[in-house]
């Protein structure tokens, strides 16, 4: 029972956590999505200008 309690209690500051980061700018969360997903809302007009693309950079 003490384990249900602790888990419980870590899930809601791990949630208090996350959602201030998301209820403040929820696009930057669209890297965490499946690429098809990514792919929907990046083609969507509203969102053309606003999304930032991630590059990956190769040292060599």
């Amino acid at each position: 029972m003490i384990l249900f309690i602790q888990c419980v209690v870590c899930c809601l500051l791990f949630t208090l956590a996350i959602l201030p980061a998301q209820y403040k700018d929820p696009i930057n969360m669209i890297m965490s999505y499946p690429p098809k997903i990514r792919q929907r809302v990046e083609a969507l007009p509203q969102y053309k200008g606003t999304i930032k693309q991630k590059e990956k950079v190769h040292v060599m």
